[in-house]
């Protein structure tokens, strides 16, 4: 199967902006009906200013919280406006009822750098999901390879007009959601994210994209750590969690033991596919020292089905769960993604293989516990 190319450069709408001695916006549509209810709301839905409209004007006021984005509407029209803005003095003027196309805004800084965004970004956004369909779609293996070395030199294009960008508007809020939105395409991943990310002035380093790639750098970060803390070497990190009579059960009481820290759930077909391999395993080697920590990542109505599947796999040695699907905490700890996946560690709670699986289960086990 061939990987699909696709462009992820996103457009949240999420309200952010910044309060001090409020804004005002002054609005002339012409053609808008007396009495239209005009009013600015956040990317959430939540109402920020109203007011109607009269021989087409209106007057908005209010304040934000922090610099961002804001979506204008007006009740009967179907169309509506994205302004990225703060506590300014804005002037909207629209020569028609379309005021998505034949708007004009002036007054704000931020929003004038939001539409040299759409200016220099959208086209080559545009091109690449248009490249991204024809890669997608065409059987010929030498025009598909063509696509593709078009793509990436557009992707190269979409990083030379970040540099640009961010450059000339560090201290820019709106340079935060650019940096943001073409966050998928950077060759570095997150560590270039956050070097480009602090490379921007305090200034800009304000708002929901901010903390949205705060956030990117902090999970990227656990995640590092997590896997430091799991790698083969290391002393496997202690959790506790219920067993299936309720009784808290910790890894570390099973200190002194060769353990196999069996990740998988009822729900989970491969799972249920190696169950059978590791009871053979448990059998064979269990008057060894040996034994197996099962950790199901069942979910919070699964308890029934975590029972029952244990028992129809003839799972014998400790069970536990703390019955959180995916967000079980020792699957969190260990940066479990997939299942199923094991952790064989030894008497000291060192960590010395890990996802052993079918005959190389057989094999680890022969090894270590001779």
């Amino acid at each position: 199967m061939f990987k699909h190319f696709s462009i992820l450069l996103l457009f949240p709408f999420t309200l952010i902006a910044q309060k001090n001695n409020g804004f005002t916006i002054t609005g002339l549509v012409d053609g808008l009906k007396d009495s239209t209810l005009v009013f600015l709301n956040d990317g959430a839905g939540n109402a920020i200013a109203q007011d109607y409209a009269f021989k087409g004007k209106f007057t908005l006021q209010g304040a934000v919280d922090e610099p961002g984005f804001t979506k204008l509407g007006f009740i009967g029209l179907t169309n509506e406006v994205d302004i990225f803005m703060s506590n300014e003095n804005i002037n909207f003027k629209s020569k028609s009822t379309q005021v998505d196309k034949d708007a004009v805004i002036t007054g704000s800084a931020l929003n004038n750098d939001y539409k040299a965004y759409e200016t220099a970004f959208n086209p080559l956004k545009d091109k690449l999901n248009s490249l991204a369909a024809s890669i997608n779609t065409t059987q010929n293996a030498t025009r598909r390879d063509s696509l593709i070395k078009v793509f990436e030199a557009t992707k190269n294009l979409v990083i030379t007009e970040l540099n640009k960008y961010t450059t000339q508007r560090n201290s820019s809020p709106v340079s935060t959601f650019v940096l943001y939105v073409t966050n998928p395409i950077l060759a570095g991943g997150v560590e270039e994210l956050e070097s480009r990310f602090y490379k921007l002035k305090p200034a800009a380093r304000v708002g929901e994209f901010s903390r949205l790639i705060e956030n990117l750098i902090t999970e990227h970060k656990n995640k590092l750590a997590a896997e430091a803390a799991t790698n083969q070497g290391s002393i496997a990190p202690d959790f506790t969690q219920n067993d299936v009579n309720g009784k808290p059960v910790s890894l570390s009481s099973f200190r002194g033991k060769y353990v196999l820290i069996d990740f998988w759930a009822s729900w989970c077909r491969p799972c249920r596919m190696e169950n059978p391999n590791v009871v053979e395993a448990y059998n064979k080697f269990k008057d060894k020292n040996f034994t197996v920590l099962g950790v199901s990542l069942d979910r919070p109505d699964g308890k029934t089905a975590w029972l029952n599947a244990i028992k129809d796999d003839g799972l014998t040695w400790t069970q536990v769960s703390d019955l959180k699907f995916w967000d079980n905490a020792a699957a969190r700890l260990y940066n479990i993604n997939s299942i199923p996946f094991n952790i064989l560690i030894d008497p000291s709670g060192k960590i010395i293989a890990k996802n052993l699986r079918g005959e190389d289960l057989h094999k680890a086990l022969a090894r270590y516990l001779k």
